[in-house]
């Protein structure tokens, strides 16, 4: 498999692939704007939308995404992200699981004051 840069999304695009309701197209945007998109509050909010999905497999990307904004920006709105990590953390599922990993190691890496807060959250 041939690695390919993630897309850089204008407003416009981002509400037209939103009203598509097209979950691989969604998926794709979430990580073309958590890499690409320069304000991470907009990214965060895009993300955060789509970690209250009905469908397992946005939720994981969605997640994916949110750990890949901590990694580009080493910034998440601190209080949203545990609501997040809070709901997820013990939800027997391999998309939103796979997801969680990935947020947890980034979040450990490149924000470490937010990594020993969610250490606090109890199991």
């Amino acid at each position: 498999m041939k690695y390919k840069e993630p897309l850089t999304y204008s407003h416009n695009d981002i509400e037209n692939i939103e009203k598509s309701n097209d979950v691989n197209k969604i998926s794709k945007m979430l990580v073309g704007i958590a890499f690409n998109e320069t304000d991470p509050d907009f990214a965060f909010q895009i993300c955060e939308k789509y970690s209250n999905s009905d469908n397992f497999f946005l939720v994981g990307a969605a997640l994916e995404s949110i750990a890949h904004i901590a990694r580009v920006h080493r910034y998440l709105p601190k209080s949203r992200l545990i609501v997040i990590y809070s709901k997820y953390m013990n939800v027997d599922n391999d998309d939103i699981q796979w997801g969680m990993e990935i947020l947890k190691d980034d979040i450990k890496v490149f924000i470490p004051d937010l990594y020993q807060m969610i250490e606090q959250i109890k199991k």
